[in-house]
């Protein structure tokens, strides 16, 4: 106390001036003894300023109210900004899950995440529909027919039909089953045989002939008879005339 006693009165002393009073502008402001600063404060979080200066700020406290400087500083900082993630492209397009009626087909993509932690926003699959003509199909079957044969072991057939114009249904449109009929056959006793080749008789013997044989002549150098006959139509004289040309 008795310290504080005697600053007062040299600092009173040092203010007078010979033959005239104070003078206030040689007065220095009277500290306080007992006004001293507290610790810095924690630095604050980065942030960007209005003038675009990232930049962070640290306080402290005064014990009293008279201490010298400045009760803030602050100190330009670098702010740590998470990349933005960003999704890959996207992948091919599965096969179509059904190959009629309506299927669908799925593709992905993947999260590029640029920090290990972040996630992208949006879905990472996609479907689109696929496939959506009607399916072919079979009608039911149709009753079986007679069977082929009217006795014995035989065959009997039936159908369906298909709904598609094209006939791509899978499968086959006739169905073949065997068949027994209700009589049996009657046993054979005579064989049946082909009809023999017609052959024609032979032919008759000659017992006649009936060849023309020319007469003899009688007198040399004369025609036939028959010649003669023959010339004599055209001639007015007697057969026994006409001569040898």
């Amino acid at each position: 106390m008795l310290t504080i006693l005697l600053s007062f009165i040299v600092s009173d002393i040092n203010a007078l001036v010979i033959g005239g009073g104070a003078s206030p502008n040689t007065c220095q402001p009277c500290l306080d003894a007992q006004s001293q600063w507290m610790s810095w404060g924690a630095w604050s979080t980065c942030q960007r300023n209005p003038y675009g200066v990232d930049s962070q700020t640290r306080t402290r406290q005064c014990s009293g109210s008279n201490c010298q400087g400045a009760a803030d500083e602050s100190r330009q900082c670098q702010v740590y900004r998470e990349p933005t993630p960003e999704w890959n492209q996207w992948g091919s397009w599965s096969s179509c899950s059904k190959s009629c009626g309506g299927g669908v087909q799925v593709r992905t993509r993947t999260c590029n995440t640029q920090c290990g932690v972040c996630t992208c926003q949006g879905p990472a699959t996609e479907e689109r529909a696929c496939n959506s003509q009607a399916c072919c199909s079979w009608t039911q079957w149709s009753e079986w027919s007679a069977c082929s044969v009217s006795c014995g072991n035989g065959i009997q057939t039936r159908n369906r039909g298909c709904s598609c114009a094209d006939n791509s249904c899978p499968g086959s449109s006739i169905d073949v089953s065997d068949c027994a009929a209700r009589v049996p056959c009657p046993i054979c006793n005579t064989c049946y045989q082909p009809p023999q080749p017609i052959v024609p008789p032979p032919p008759v013997a000659c017992t006649t002939c009936q060849q023309y044989q020319p007469p003899t002549c009688n007198t040399c150098g004369y025609r036939t008879i028959r010649t003669a006959i023959a010339l004599a139509k055209n001639s007015t004289l007697p057969i026994t005339q006409i001569k040898k040309h």
